[in-house]
């Protein structure tokens, strides 16, 4: 166990070093991006190191394909002339065909910048030398590590795995001590602190690294929780979350949660709560939904699904049953998929984290019951039974661990139909962590902000029962009217760090904060809406 760890310690991180240094044939190398010695026609100054700049899959899987001399679009190992890389190549060939598609790089930068991050680079060295790499952000795991952190949390561990491992993690750490000589542990320290010209990372919060990174502590301002108020707050609220989804929706073709599904939740409760929504643009959304679903018909039939998977899936199929959408023969093709995916497993697991909507396994789990509940036919009603029941076992053996594990278990328990009992004890654990300003945090070690305190107002309301007129709903809706920017919007940063696309403009504020500031401002608004009387 201990060389295997090694091995795959050490594998990594000599692929990591190698690509943050290394650059396609025939090209001078880049100062300003990396440190490290330059690669190409003619060395120079080495750049900063660490992670400051934070490069796209897309980024990454074109510096690999400039490899690509014949142009044909496989990469072969022959081609890829840098030999520091062929181990990332070997990963990379998950098929062992011989080469790789950029379609392969890609499947393996978004998953291993799952584990990423990076914090703000370094000085550069001087004279094409390796610069050292910047503090903060992505570390590797330390030597010897069995299973890193997060993937123990991917993985869901019990406690029990955890203190097994645990124990099996203490053996390892002393053999690996007793293995290295003094000098080789001076070597390795100094490389881990510094890494050849430092490490690729994702962004830079200016507060730190990590997804702890919090949002500045804001005292709400002094506003009534009046009908008035809450009305006014969420008439301001759509015109900004209808500028997001036109945004999205003419720069990209495809389905998201944060830009289309959260905004539909807004739109369609506040269509119920008597406020003027536009039924033209409610059909368009739709339509635009169910023809991206209708796009990947192929791809759910063959059971591989759309990206972001079940994650993408359940939340398309959430959107459509919040506005009434009928079943038809592409939702069943989707309520198929869903059933299909992890059905060997207790609930449904997650795609490459982007927190805090990807980040929960209990998040799909909820919404993909949802989803198969409403829209299974007659002839999968069996499968959705059976499955029903091993899910509501898990959500019941499982603990929450953050806002957003709360929110979806308690929607998770309500749709499994868990006991009254049981449901009242997760609607009282979600409610115990409001704060003194009346919101919710995304963590324990993050301050109140409009997403976490949205959905678990959602939560409270529509799983566990929570009248809108409760003094703690009322908290919880004077710390959103009190947050609500002039624009209607609502600030959230974001913390994930794994990036699947390039950047783009959608139409919300808040440049890289855009799209969970878009779906905090629909949970917000959806939260504010519930508390309004129902159109009758």
């Amino acid at each position: 166990m201990r060389l295997i760890a090694l091995g795959l310690f050490v594998c990594g991180m000599l692929a990591v070093s190698s690509f943050s240094t290394a650059q396609p044939p025939g090209q001078p190398g880049k100062d300003k991006d990396k440190g490290g010695k330059d690669k190409g026609d003619k060395g120079g100054k080495g750049g900063p190191g660490g992670g400051g700049k934070t490069l796209s899959v897309e980024e990454l899987v074109a510096q690999m394909m400039a490899y690509d001399a014949n142009k044909d679009g496989k990469l072969t190992k022959e081609e890829l002339t840098d030999t520091r890389l062929h181990r990332l190549f070997a990963r990379a060939d998950a098929k062992k065909s011989g080469f790789v598609t950029k379609e392969d790089f890609a499947t393996l930068f978004t998953a291993e910048l799952a584990a990423g991050g990076g914090g703000k680079g370094g000085p550069g060295g001087k004279d094409g030398k390796d610069g050292p790499g910047g503090k903060g952000g992505f570390r590797p795991p330390a030597p010897g590590t069995i299973l890193p952190v997060f993937l123990q949390d991917f993985l869901t561990f019990t406690d029990a795995q955890k203190k097994q491992l645990a124990e099996m993690q203490k053996d390892v750490d002393a053999k690996l001590d007793k293995l290295l000589t003094d000098d080789q542990k001076k070597q390795l320290k100094e490389f881990l602190e510094r890494g050849p010209g430092g490490f690729p990372g994702g962004p830079s919060p200016k507060d730190g690294a990590g997804e702890t990174v919090p949002m500045p502590r804001v005292k709400p301002r002094d506003v009534p929780v009046t009908l008035e108020n809450i009305k006014k707050s969420v008439e301001k609220s759509m015109p900004i979350l209808w500028k997001a989804v036109n945004g999205h929706s003419e720069s990209r073709s495809c389905f998201t949660c944060h830009n289309h599904g959260v905004p539909l939740l807004a739109f369609a409760t506040a269509r119920d709560h008597g406020f003027t929504v536009p039924e033209a643009k409610v059909k368009e959304l739709v339509a635009f939904i169910t023809e991206d679903m209708e796009r990947n018909r192929e791809r759910f039939a063959r059971g591989q699904g759309p990206g972001g998977e079940v994650d993408n899936a359940s939340y398309s199929m959430f959107a459509l049953d919040v506005v009434g959408y009928k079943a038809d023969k592409t939702t069943e093709i989707v309520a198929q998929y869903i059933l299909g995916k992890d059905k060997n497993r207790d609930h449904w697991g997650l795609q490459p984290p982007r927190p805090p909507s990807e980040h929960s396994p209990f998040t799909p789990t909820a919404l993909a019951l949802r989803a198969v509940q409403k829209f299974a036919v007659s002839e999968q009603q069996e499968s959705v039974a059976k499955r029903t029941e091993v899910i509501r076992g898990w959500l019941l053996k499982t603990p929450a661990k953050d806002t957003e594990d709360r929110v979806f278990r308690l929607l998770g328990l309500k749709a499994a139909g868990a006991k009254d009992e049981d449901i009242r004890a997760a609607t009282k654990e979600l409610a115990a962590t409001q704060r003194e300003d009346g919101g919710w945090g995304q963590l324990d070690t993050m301050n109140s902000d409009a997403y976490a305190t949205g959905t678990a107002l959602y939560a409270l309301h529509t799983a566990g029962g929570t009248p809108t007129d409760d003094p703690a709903y009322k908290r919880g809706l004077a710390f959103l009217l009190g947050t609500q920017a002039d624009d209607g919007s609502w600030h959230v940063r974001t913390r994930t760090r794994v990036i699947v696309q390039k950047y783009f403009e959608s139409g919300f504020p808040y440049e890289k904060d855009q799209f969970i500031s878009c779906a905090a401002t629909g949970w917000a608004t959806t939260a504010l809406a519930l508390a309004c009387p129902t159109k009758k």
